[in-house]
């Protein structure tokens, strides 16, 4: 089982570290470019995606934000929407995938379900809600569970 995780929340990330370790092989990127790469070059049986991506250089990222030395300028933030590799998947080796789309942006959701091949393997599930846990554990984990048997 491999799993490709869009997120750039930590404490988000965290929680995909949790559910996932020692279950399935994941990884986990922050960003469209990284995405990009990774979805076009490595092979997933489950993707996740967030929808508002926001990044900070990496010096920032090793910074303590509430230093009073530490200086965010809104140049340093880059706001992406994942909506762009979304459009990509069709033309990638993970057309076939199955996606989860964890952004509590409705809207954001429904932009990128539009986009993606197989509509049919598109699930909107709000990350933490309970129907993504349960989606989690009854889909994603229960075939991890499978395959190792």
């Amino acid at each position: 089982m491999n799993i490709f995780i869009l997120e750039d929340d930590p404490t988000r990330k965290e929680t995909f570290i949790n559910l996932f370790v020692n279950k399935a092989d994941f990884t986990i990127v922050s960003n469209v470019k990284d995405a990009v790469d990774t979805l076009t070059n490595n092979k997933f049986d489950w993707i996740f995606f967030d929808y508002d991506l926001i990044t900070f250089p990496e010096h920032l990222e090793t910074a303590n934000i509430l230093d009073d030395n530490t200086i965010i300028k809104p140049s340093d933030i880059k706001r992406e929407k994942a909506i762009d590799v979304a459009k990509i998947i069709k033309d990638t080796i993970n057309k076939d995938a199955m996606i989860i789309l964890h952004t509590w942006s409705s809207g954001g959701a429904e932009q990128m379900q539009s986009v993606l091949p197989d509509q049919s393997k598109v699930f909107i599930e709000p990350f933490g809600s309970s129907d993504f846990m349960e989606r989690v554990k009854r889909d994603v984990l229960k075939e991890t569970n499978e395959r190792t048997i």
